[in-house]
C-alpha cells in the first residue's frame, strides 16, 4: 500500500502535468491523466496509478509524436519506474500458476 506522502506527491505530479496548456489541447492525454488521478484518489495505489498513466501517455504519444507536450514526457519519466515494478509484478503473478500445471 502506498503512503500518504507518496499519494500526495503523485497527485501533485499529475496535477502539474494536467494543468499544462499543451496537455489540455490533447483530449486523449488529458483524459488519461485525469483517469489516473481518479484511480489514485479512489484506490490510493501509486503503483497501479503509475501503470495506468504511463500506458495512457504511451497511447497518446503514438498519435502525436511531433507535437507531444514536454509536461507529459516529464510525468512519464517521473512514473515509469513505479509503473514497471507494478507491471512486472502483475505479469509474474498471472504467469506463475501456469508454470506448475
Amino acid at each position: 500500500m502506498s503512503t500518504d506522502e507518496q499519494v500526495t506527491t503523485m497527485l501533485n505530479q499529475l496535477s502539474t502535468a494536467y494543468s499544462d496548456p499543451e496537455v489540455k489541447q490533447n483530449p486523449t492525454l488529458a483524459n488519461g491523466i485525469m483517469h489516473g488521478a481518479k484511480v489514485l484518489e479512489d484506490k490510493r495505489d501509486t503503483e497501479l496509478t503509475a501503470s495506468i498513466v504511463c500506458k495512457n501517455i504511451t497511447l497518446a504519444y503514438t498519435g502525436n509524436k511531433n507535437t507531444f507536450p514536454k509536461a507529459a514526457i516529464t510525468l512519464f519519466d517521473q512514473l515509469k519506474n513505479t509503473a514497471s515494478d507494478y507491471t512486472a509484478a502483475n505479469s509474474y503473478h498471472s504467469i506463475m500458476p501456469n508454470w506448475f500445471e
